[in-house]
């Protein structure tokens, strides 16, 4: 345990003189531009947001030849605060995307030499490292069907290989005016192999949080977007149509859904209830073996884990040990691994500290397997 304290002093103590003797003074550069590109966005944004004020002003304003205003004058009234409103949306949408294009080339030019800090870890973008063959395996994921990257890493630490994936998983159901997509899973992907296998298969979730046991019942999401164009298509005096498919679908869903719930497949999972209350009124955890279960979901485990996912700042997380395999999946909407943005100065340390909190969480949950193997 010393040994992984004096580790972590020493990554700290790296990553600080990485940051100060590289970093730093690289950033007072990329400061100027930050502010001139800022400046220049805000700009855009104001000039035309003032014009449309200054001309819904005089609209008002402007002498009336009579006691009533010209009708184009009360229409312009009328949509100029919509027109506003959207036109505003648009010009902060723009420099969303110039705030993206420019934290990317700062993460192009500097990020690599932060992480150098950690020692073997590669940074990358939108690149899939972790491919869907291997998602599928882990059944923390219920079924998806579209699937986009931001900033991924791998390397070795304690010569066990990792791989990191910030991804967003989605479920898309029909085409057309019935299309509907479904969010699956957004965050944190983290995987790596342990030199030991396990016997069974071994899920950690957050209540609530999507896995493969859910497939079951996403199926029904789908079959919901035919009833509505079927019964569009009846005319009024086909209500007895549309009557009878409502009822032969009830009753196919009904079978099917019975099927479902009644079927026992081989090595089915499990519900472990484990001797931490609190934990478990948060998490379930299913195996295909109890004792396995109970030996690998330990309490130093659980610390860990929790530990993991207040590092994201996610409400939900969950994990799977199979084979010689451990997966970890946080969930959240924020755009982590940051190091800079067009709104916020780069001279703070604070987005660093951030960035280091974010990266020793995973090397954190690989000194608790190698200590605990």
């Amino acid at each position: 345990m010393d040994s992984v304290k004096n580790n972590k002093i020493e990554i700290q103590k790296e990553f600080v003189k990485q940051y100060k003797n590289e970093i730093f003074p690289f950033l007072k550069g990329y400061e100027v531009l930050r502010k001139r590109l800022n400046k220049k966005c805000n700009l855009i944004i104001a000039i035309p947001l003032v014009i449309m004020a200054l001309a819904i002003l005089l609209t008002i304003f402007l002498k009336n030849d009579g006691y009533m205003m010209s009708s184009g004058r009360i229409l312009f009234l009328c949509f100029s605060p919509g027109i506003l409103v959207i036109l505003a949306y648009f010009l902060c949408v723009n420099k969303n995307e110039e705030s993206k294009k420019f934290a990317l080339e700062l993460k192009k030019s500097c990020l690599q030499k932060l992480l150098n800090a950690f020692g073997d870890i590669t940074w990358t973008n939108n690149s899939n490292l972790i491919k869907n063959e291997e998602l599928h395996p882990s059944e923390l994921f219920a079924d998806f069907n579209q699937r986009t990257t931001d900033d991924e890493f791998c390397g070795t630490y304690k010569d066990i290989n990792f791989k990191v994936c910030e991804t967003t998983l989605l479920k898309e159901y029909n085409t057309g005016k019935n299309r509907s997509v479904m969010k699956i899973f957004s965050g944190i992907v983290f995987k790596f192999e342990v030199n030991k296998s396990v016997k069974a298969h071994t899920i950690v979730s957050t209540k609530g949080d999507l896995t493969a046991r859910d497939n079951k019942w996403l199926w029904l999401v789908g079959t919901l977007g035919i009833i509505e164009p079927v019964l569009k298509s009846c005319e009024d005096d086909d209500y007895r149509f549309a009557i009878g498919f409502l009822v032969v679908y009830l009753i196919i869903i009904g079978i099917i859904a019975l099927y479902k719930i009644f079927k026992k497949e081989k090595n089915e999972k499990q519900k472990i209830i484990l001797e931490d209350v609190k934990f478990g009124k948060k998490y379930h955890v299913y195996s295909q073996d109890q004792i396995e279960a109970r030996y690998i979901v330990t309490p130093a485990f659980m610390e860990k884990f929790l530990n993991l996912r207040t590092a994201y700042g996610a409400k939900n997380a969950k994990c799977a040990f199979y084979r010689n395999t451990v997966m970890f999946a946080i969930s959240t909407d924020k755009n982590l691994f940051e190091i800079g943005s067009l709104n916020k100065t780069l001279l703070e340390p604070e987005t660093f500290k951030k960035l280091y909190t974010e990266i020793s969480a995973i090397y954190d949950i690989i000194d608790y397997f190698k200590l605990d193997r």
